[in-house]
Order: C-alpha cells, then structure tokens, then sequence
C-alpha cells in the first residue's frame, strides 16, 4: 500500500448521519426514511421462508453431489451450492441491516481478532475462488495489541466482512488489502483499505444508503448499509476516504474498552463414537426429508416427524440420542417441543434449526434448555458435525 495513494486530496465522507444527510434535501432524506421503512417490512416478511426454501436447494445440491460420480455433474452442483450460500448471506444483510430481531451483549472485544475472523469467514472469496481464477490478493496487516472495545463481535466480523467484499469488488484483477488497527486515547480504529477504482466524490454521499450500488445487477447496494449500522449500533462512526483509480480506506471508529477481554473457554473435544439415535422435527417436507436423508446417509438412526405434538409423542414412545427440530411450527412450535423434552427426558440434547436464526438470543436457548442453534440455510456438515459432538447415550 503506497503512502501517496491517499495524498492526491481524496473525497471523504464520515458518519454519524447528522453529517451524512447534511448536504441533503429534505426530499432525500424522506425517500431514504422510506427505503428503510420498506427493507423492515420486507425482512419481516419474508426472511423465514426464503431461508427455508434455500436451506432445501443447498441440502438437496450437497445431496447430489456426495452421491455423483460425475465431475461435469460434481462442478455443475457446486454453482448452484454457491448461489444459495450468497442468497443466504444477502438474506443475512437484510436481517442485520434492519435489526429485526435483539441484540446480544456487548463485550470486551480484540479488534485483532475481529480482522482474523474476517479474514476468516470470507477467505473463500479472496483465496479459493481468487487463485482459482488467477486472481491473486495480499493481506498486509499492522495492528495494535490493546485494540479492544466494547461490541458484539459476530456483528462487527460482519461488518469487517463487508468491508472485505467491497475491497475485492473494486479490485476485480487482484492487489493488496491492509489492515490496520490503533489506539488513541478513548477511541479504537479498525481501517480496511485497498488499491481499487475508487469512489467518485458523486457516489460518496451514497455509499452507506440501502440498496444504492455501482456494480449493476452483481451488487445488493446492502453490504456499506450493513457497515454503517453496525457502527452506528455500537455508538462510533465510519469515515471513507477515496481517490478515484488509486484506492479507498474505511476507518471504524468506536470507543475503547475499560473491561480486559474475557479468558476463553477451550474448545470440548467430543470423539466420533458411531451413529445416533436421532429425532429430527420440521413441518417442511422438503427439509425434512432432505436432512433425514444425509443424516440416514453416514449411518445415524433417524426418526421424523412433520408436526411439534408428534414429536412429543415420539418423546414418549422412545429414547434418542440427540433431539432436532425446527422452531416456527403451527401450533406446537419448537420452543414448545424443546421445553416439553425437559420434562420427558431432561438430559437429552436438544440442536433447534430456524430460518429466524438472527433473532434467537443465547437467553432464549438457554431458557428452553437447547443445546445448538443452526441458522438456516446450513451445510450439512453442519448439522453431521453438531450430532456428533453429542455423546452417545446409553437407554436407561
């Protein structure tokens, strides 16, 4: 990253809105007010059901391909496995971006390791997929150790992560990505920066707002609004600088923790033992059968049923290794059936899948005694992976 890169007087632009909107007219500002007020109804109403009808093209297409043979076939499949994947993470932008749902507990929280999570989570796109197309990029990073503030981390690695995608967007031949992290005083930064084309001084005043987007039918125009949220949520400000052709730097800005980090627990190694005897709940048939199928696939033992109050009669009617069930049900939901296994059999793990997984808060689990929660669409090593770290129980 060449230090003139950002010295040919760039276009900034920095948030909080009051300063985002002030070049605004009180017109813009209603059609934004609007486009907010759409996007919640929109994620409200639809969010559920997408995420279950992609849930089952992804379990269906991981299906076919475990059992093809066929490389054309194998290469085909995992297109379409991609595509649900994106389509669950533009679901997931719609979610974050309009809060539906609560919030969990801010936390002392190690800038540092909200980069190596983004890093992370998105090295499919600027590793895997890049150098499968001989596109090559450069992670250069100098950060700071006592970067710590107080946020939900999952939500600022999704921003980070957005900001990771814009990168790769506006250097579609590959370069260099830096990141750096800093502390001054009571503030933190988080800078993601790159060697792209550039914002135009035009296109700065709409970087942030939903659903605006440069890159024609490739972009949802959610991935800036998802940044800005996040931050505004956490109560800091994001400010863009930008010199067309020569790249664009995105600093977070939040206020620095007083609290040290929390030690980690360390990860419980389970050993693989075997099959298990599995109660598998969803009134989707398509989900339910796709997963009773790779499920029954590695050998587990499965039981499904299409409705809450079967399954609390197949509770009673028998013993299980690991109980799964979907959560938005008509009449006996998942919650219903979750409590209910305390009664019947209390020790008995229970793993809830749902396509309202950004709204389902750690107390919610923990109140109904679940164990795991899957947010849909998941791989199905997924939920192979959440059975098996179960122990294998004994009857009796």
């Amino acid at each position: 990253m060449t230090s003139s890169s950002m010295q040919e007087q760039p276009t900034v632009l920095s948030t909080p809105s009051a300063q985002l909107t002030a070049d605004s007219s009180g017109a813009e500002d209603m059609v934004r007010a609007e486009k907010l007020r759409i996007l919640g109804e929109m994620a409200s109403g639809i969010i559920h059901d997408v995420n279950n009808m992609l849930g089952a093209i992804l379990g269906r297409a991981q299906l076919i391909r475990l059992k093809s043979d066929v490389d054309e076939i194998k290469r085909h499949v995992e297109q379409i496995e991609m595509i649900a994947l994106q389509g669950g993470e533009t679901v997931k932008r719609l979610q974050e971006f309009s809060r539906v749902g609560q919030r969990a507990e801010a936390q002392p929280t190690e800038l540092n390791l909200v980069v190596a999570d983004a890093l992370e989570v998105t090295r499919h796109r600027w590793e895997t997929q890049a150098q499968g197309k001989g596109i090559f990029y450069t992670v250069e990073t100098k950060l700071c150790e006592d970067a710590i503030v107080n946020a939900v981390r999952s939500e600022l690695v999704d921003a980070v992560a957005n900001l990771i995608f814009n990168a790769l967007d506006a250097m579609p031949s590959g370069g260099p990505l830096l990141f750096e992290t800093q502390c001054l005083g009571d503030r933190c930064t988080l800078t993601v920066a790159d060697e792209g084309i550039g914002i135009s001084q035009e296109q700065m005043s709409h970087v942030f707002s939903p659903f605006y987007t440069t890159k024609g039918t490739k972009g949802t125009g959610l991935g800036l609004a998802v940044v800005y949220g996040v931050v505004t949520r956490h109560g800091g400000d994001v400010n863009v600088e930008s010199v067309p052709g020569r790249g664009s730097r995105f600093t977070i800005r939040l206020a620095r923790s007083q609290r040290p980090v929390s030690a980690a627990n360390p990860p419980i190694s389970v050993k693989e033992d075997g099959s298990r005897r599995v109660l598998l709940v969803d009134d989707d048939a398509t989900i339910l059968d796709v997963i009773g199928e790779a499920l029954r696939e590695v050998g587990h033992d499965v039981r499904t049923c299409d409705s809450g109050a079967a399954a609390i009669v197949a509770m009673e009617e028998a013993y299980y290794d690991v109980l799964i069930t979907d959560l938005g049900m008509p009449g006996v939901s998942g919650w219903d059936v979750a409590k209910r296994a305390r009664q019947i059999d209390p020790p008995l793990p229970v793993v809830v899948i749902s396509g309202w997984g950004a709204q389902i808060t750690n107390e919610q689990l923990k109140a109904s005694g679940v164990e795991k929660l899957l947010a849909k669409p998941f791989r199905l090593e997924q939920i192979r992976q959440a059975i098996t770290s179960m122990p294998r129980r004994r009857a009796g």
